[in-house]
């Protein structure tokens, strides 16, 4: 049966001669944009319809000279790769130029993209359409037909009506065969019913990503009609210059971005930079990771300028150099310096520091422990079994003011932790309470000197070493506080080096000037990078002589900046609101490509699109989404 339409080879036999059956010249229906073509299957099935002939019958006659009677050898092609650029829509567009004697019917299919576009996945195996087209082909002066885009993969919204494409019929709820064994456009293959009704249990949340892959194969078929042949080399200098900002930018985690951000493989990536033909849904990603519009990126323009949708590895500063040098040094040290403490000291989260000095930290937790293990052998070593001695043991470890963690203990005394719990429980209790006692007060007294250190860092105030070193005595000059206790002396040193070389009443001027800047009352207040300039003095001499007031002027313009942002985002939204009503008191359904005629109506940008649904509440319009 050909309803199913396989044909397996379609090499010509050259020692036939055959009379083309002659079809009449019925024109394609365009409106002129690529989005608006009528598809090669659509126009098979009118043409049947002219003839009153089944489409089965008008397969039969067209093909049957065409196909070898061996069908061992050759390739087995499906009914829905009719509008597409291989074998089978080549032969079907040869055949019916010569029985119609047409020779526009190539633009009903996407041959043009046959060195652009791999034929994988590209199209629907089942027939998908907009009911409110459908509708509005039966108002117009128009045949109803079934347009090459709804063909298309990844096209699941009608991008002019807002409104997702249905796959069913609403009479069976069968699927549609692109090529049915009868029927015409716009009829269901089964019951013949009409296809541009809505159904009944049509709803579903409007997904503003798929919409703007709908959008941008829109302008890809209408750029597609409009170019003619394409080829792929464009394409493979936008890969190519991808690849190497990836390779730039993101370092060793390059392999993470392809895998995970653009789940397209670094090989694919490379084997398209070569020449090799993409699928439409490789394309739809990039251009969707990297806020690339598709025919900028089909033509290499502006792929230079695109963003990176990804965190970028972060460069090594003068500052993570002093950081790397101060944890060597705690490495050397026989002391026991947690990571808890070391984030605090360098103002980092711990996981931030375990990932920026993977290998340091790991010796630091393997040296803590070896410190805390040989420590703990040291003083209270004991293999004795005996009751009594354990008892004795376990008391000065009680007694004693170092940290005796109970792995330790049992460890020693080889007896098993559980059997120390059931057997010493009360003392391996108040083990247990003091380790933690101790803990908290090193974790508290550290957490204290640090906090005091970074205070006077940031602070204005200059104080002598030694006053500090006094404070909190010996320990201030350990390896655990070098880091900080050097950034105490960079301060000192730079406190004692002679200033700027401005007079006092130079600097007396500037109080004022800022004043009176502080003072006005301004919906636009100046920025302080202005106010620098206008002064004719660095950023960091007036942060050094008025730290106060430049705060002032620098909050009051963050403040106007997030003021006239709210009041940006508000007057559009009023806009949108008008265009809105504007079109609909023309008679027009405002769908979202008819605002965007008037009015820059970004998809991506939610809190607009949710203006847009409700102002359509509003107005008594329901949006029917299908699932």
């Amino acid at each position: 049966m050909f309803h199913d339409f396989e044909i397996y080879d379609f090499n010509m036999k050259e020692d036939v001669e055959v009379t083309p059956l002659k079809l009449y010249n019925l024109k394609p229906i365009s409106k002129g944009s690529g989005k608006e073509m009528e598809s090669l299957s659509s126009y098979l099935q009118r043409i049947a319809v002219s003839h009153c002939l089944p489409l089965s019958k008008l397969l039969s006659n067209l093909f049957h000279l065409q196909i070898k009677d061996d069908f061992s050898n050759g390739k087995v092609y499906s009914s829905h790769r009719i509008n597409g650029n291989g074998d089978l829509t080549k032969i079907t567009v040869k055949l019916l130029s010569e029985y119609t004697g047409r020779n526009d019917l190539k633009k009903l299919t996407l041959i043009s993209t046959e060195n652009l576009l791999s034929g994988h996945k590209l199209f629907r195996q089942q027939k998908a359409w907009c009911p409110v087209c459908l509708q509005e082909m039966v108002t117009s002066t128009l045949p109803i037909y079934e347009k090459l885009i709804w063909v298309i993969n990844h096209y699941d919204y009608c991008v002019q009506h807002s409104v997702k494409l249905h796959d069913k019929c609403n009479k069976c709820m069968r699927y549609q065969k692109i090529l049915p064994f009868k029927g015409k456009p716009g009829h269901c293959s089964n019951w013949n019913s009409w296809l541009g009704e809505m159904q009944n249990n049509y709803s579903g949340i409007f997904q503003e990503e798929i919409f703007h892959k709908s959008i941008q194969i829109e302008k890809l078929l209408d750029w597609v009609i409009e170019r003619g042949n394409l080829n792929q080399y464009s394409f493979a200098s936008s890969i190519r210059t991808i690849i190497q900002e990836v390779e730039k930018n993101l370092w060793k985690r390059k392999a993470d971005f392809y895998n995970k951000e653009l789940k397209i493989s670094h090989s694919e990536m490379l084997r398209y930079a070569e020449g090799s033909t993409p699928t439409l849904g490789n394309i739809l990603k990039i251009s969707s990771v990297f806020k690339l519009d598709v025919i900028d990126l089909l033509q290499n323009n502006q792929i230079n300028e695109f963003p990176l949708n990804f965190k970028i590895e972060r460069l090594p500063t003068q500052e993570d150099s002093e950081m790397k040098h101060y944890l060597e040094e705690v490495l050397i040290v026989g002391e026991i310096i947690s990571l808890s403490i070391l984030s605090r000291i360098m103002r980092l989260e711990e996981a931030t520091l375990c990932r920026r000095f993977p290998e340091l930290t790991r010796k630091i937790v393997k040296k803590n422990r070896e410190i805390a293990a040989s420590k703990f052998k040291f003083s209270f070593q004991c293999n004795d079994r005996d009751s009594t001695n354990i008892t004795i043991w376990l008391e000065k470890a009680l007694n004693s003011r170092q940290i005796t963690p109970l792995e330790e203990i049992a460890q020693q005394v080889n007896i098993p932790l559980e059997t120390l719990r059931k057997k010493y429980r009360i003392i391996i209790n108040r083990i247990s309470e003091k380790n933690k006692i101790i803990r908290r007060e090193n974790y508290n007294r550290d957490k204290r000197i640090i906090a005091d250190l970074w205070e006077y860092l940031d602070g204005d105030i200059y104080v002598e070493p030694e006053v500090i070193a006094n404070e909190y005595g010996p320990i201030l000059r350990s390896v655990k506080y070098s880091y900080l206790w050097r950034k105490v002396q960079e301060k000192v040193k730079k406190s004692i080096e002679p200033k700027d070389d401005v007079e006092e009443a130079d600097i007396d001027s500037f109080q004022i000037a800022l004043l009176e800047i502080v003072e006005l009352n301004n919906d636009n207040p100046p920025s302080v990078n202005s106010v620098c300039k206008a002064l004719g003095k660095s950023r960091s001499f007036l942060m050094r002589h008025y730290p106060i007031l430049i705060d002032i002027i620098y909050k009051k313009n963050k403040e106007a900046i997030e003021r006239n942002r709210i009041l940006t985002k508000l007057t559009r939204q009023e806009q949108l609101r008008e265009t809105i009503m504007k079109i609909y008191s023309q008679g027009i359904y405002p769908s979202i490509s008819k605002i965007q005629k008037e009015f820059n109506l970004n998809p991506y940008d939610k809190v607009l699109m949710n203006v847009w649904r409700e102002t359509l509440k509003e107005l008594g319009i329901t949006i029917q989404i299908s699932r």
